[in-house]
């Protein structure tokens, strides 16, 4: 059985689907942009993680090292070990299709982190007038601008895509092309 469901903020009308009816409409799996997303998790997690490891790093030189006028990375150990959890648990539950929430924990944690990062590393920037968030300094693209582009483009992608809407959420748009070959629909 199928069940309509009206979302206010798309006029399109969605059809939600049984596990097994999403499971045989063409769009849904963890191929294409949702392995992306699952990569995308999992580096930002993974870059999150790098941060900590070297800070700790850094700071049991005694002094030695980690100077703040030459550091190229920004290091927030709360922040980090918090997107560190929540991206890998983003990462874990992107593996598992069927999980309804998906679209709206993944904006959330992706929000959070373009809201958090951005600002942080550019007040960072300036406020100790250190070689921190140099765009010259390839750290810098691996660790902020690729993680925050990838958010950027996430959250469109789990809130617009017909793939993560059948993959995860088990709906279908009403004029789908192929609601009329899944079975019961």
């Amino acid at each position: 059985m199928t069940a309509e469901a009206n979302h206010p903020a798309t006029p399109t009308r969605w059809i939600e689907l049984h596990p097994q009816q999403a499971a045989s409409h063409p769009l849904y799996g963890l191929k294409g942009p949702v392995l992306v997303l699952i990569a995308g998790f999992a580096w930002c997690a993974l870059t999150s993680a790098a941060r900590l490891a070297l800070l700790a790093y850094g700071l049991s030189l005694d002094g030695r090292g980690l100077q703040l006028s030459g550091i190229v990375l920004t290091y927030m150990p709360v922040a980090d070990a918090a997107f560190v959890v929540l991206f890998a648990w983003l990462f874990a539950v992107a593996l598992r299709p069927g999980t309804r929430l998906f679209a709206e924990l993944a904006t959330i944690v992706c929000g959070l982190y373009v809201i958090y990062v951005v600002p942080y590393v550019f007040a960072f920037r300036h406020l100790t007038d250190t070689a921190a968030f140099s765009l010259l300094d390839w750290q810098t693209h691996l660790h902020y601008v690729l993680p925050v582009g990838f958010c950027l483009w996430a959250l469109g992608y789990v809130n617009l895509s017909p793939r993560t809407r059948v993959t995860y959420g088990g709906e279908v748009a009403s004029d789908d092309p192929h609601r009329g070959h899944i079975g019961g629909a």
